[in-house]
């Protein structure tokens, strides 16, 4: 009878020995990890000891770009008139709102009320019929000061219109033609005629029972009124002041030249399309120190992406307040019919080193900036370009990523 083969096993011993074998020494792990933490922490120790510990008293200096800025809420303020219905009746538009009017462009019809057509009030356009270029010099001031005459002119005519001051009217026409005139001739003795010279206006007579509303001034048309335009007008500025804008109301945006309208109703508004300008009111601590003719950059939040160059025009202090009206050669069409707007205004940008405001130190009448060096530290001179109430940027030739100082250390009294 056979017997049953027998199961060899190998000694637990032979095992243990060929796990051993197969995971590796656990001494020699150890030794390979000392080797490896001494071959990479001995240099950086070097490095980490020329610049200092990144503690929380340290930061690093690095190359961008600090923007002094404030934002504000502001009126847009533009020269603008408002035209009137100078009889009641059905308002018809002739022109699409937003597109740019020429002086004697037919703007609305308002058909007749009950009355004859021979009757009806009759409205004239002002000259010339091209808007004149911008010239530089004393050729410029003289033409820019007309305009502001022929603005003021063409107002008073509007007004009378809605009077029905016929000989007012009379004159006012006769004296619009006599400025357009002067003007045109300026600009042809500075070489800069749009065109063929102005010919005296002739009123718009009424036909089919309605009349016709033109234009007289060139600009952005806008359906909307606010009754701000009186206040808010770019030739008084010599008023404004803190206190005065605290006094202006909201604006009131009401649509005109729809439906029906009452003799003496506001039935469309031309803006200067060429300028816009913005007054607001911020505390006196938050802007930089301004002059007449600063410049500043605005953005409107109403035009994101959108950059406007403008320049302080006026700027009033009273108390802790301070006033600016900021001018602008462009009025982006997006603005046509806003009044109050959200504004970011650009003082300087800077482009350098860029630090805590804290940090900057005066050391023998010279600005600098504590460097850390391992345990040690050293006071490094700097030029300070510029900055805001918290941060500044720096003209300095240390590297980037050399820590400094965030706060410069007290004097030893």
């Amino acid at each position: 009878m056979s017997q049953p083969l027998a199961v060899r096993r190998r000694p637990p011993t032979v095992r243990r020995e060929l796990k051993l074998q197969r995971a590796g020494d656990p001494r020699l792990w150890v030794a390979a990890t000392i080797a490896l933490v001494l071959a990479i922490g001995i240099p950086m120790a070097t490095i980490w000891g020329l610049y200092g510990q990144g503690d929380e008293n340290t930061l690093p200096l690095n190359q961008s770009t600090l923007e002094v800025t404030l934002a504000t809420d502001g009126f847009l303020v533009r020269r603008e008139q408002v035209y009137r219905a100078p009889v009641a009746g059905a308002v018809r538009r002739l022109v699409e709102e937003g597109h740019a009017v020429r002086v004697g462009t037919p703007v609305v019809d308002i058909g007749a009320a009950g009355g004859q057509a021979d009757n009806l009030p009759t409205v004239a356009p002002a000259l010339p019929a091209t808007p004149l270029p911008l010239l530089r010099g004393d050729a410029g001031a003289a033409i820019d000061d007309l305009s502001v005459e022929i603005y003021q002119t063409a107002r008073d005519l509007n007004d009378a219109l809605g009077r029905g001051s016929g000989a007012e009217v009379a004159r006012l026409q006769a004296l619009l033609d006599t400025l357009a005139a002067r003007q045109w001739d300026l600009a042809r003795k500075a070489g800069a005629a749009p065109g063929p010279a102005p010919r005296p206006a002739s009123p718009v007579r009424s036909a089919g029972g309605a009349v016709q509303v033109i234009s007289d001034v060139a600009g952005l048309l806008t359906y909307q009124t606010d009754g701000l335009e009186e206040a808010l007008n770019p030739d008084s500025i010599g008023s404004w002041k803190p206190s005065w804008f605290k006094r202006l109301t909201a604006p009131n945006p009401d649509r005109t030249g729809v439906g029906n309208t009452q003799s003496g109703a506001p039935v469309f508004k031309v803006a200067d399309s060429l300028s816009l300008g913005l007054v607001t009111v911020v505390p006196r601590s938050a802007a930089p120190a301004l002059a007449d003719d600063d410049r500043v950059q605005l953005r409107i939040d109403e035009v994101p992406g959108r950059t406007v160059a403008a320049r302080v025009t006026r700027h009033v202090v009273e108390g802790d307040e301070l006033l600016l009206y900021l001018t602008a050669s462009e009025s982006p069409e997006e603005l046509a019919t806003l009044r109050r707007v959200r504004a970011t205004l650009v003082f300087a940008i800077h482009n350098g080193k860029i630090a805590p405001r804290t940090a900057v130190d005066v050391r023998a009448g010279v600005q600098g900036v504590w460097v850390k060096q391992g345990d040690a530290t050293h006071f490094k001179p700097v030029t300070v370009l510029g900055g805001n109430e918290t941060r500044v940027a720096l003209e300095t030739d240390l590297p980037p990523g050399t820590r400094i100082l965030k706060v410069a250390p007290q004097r030893k009294q």
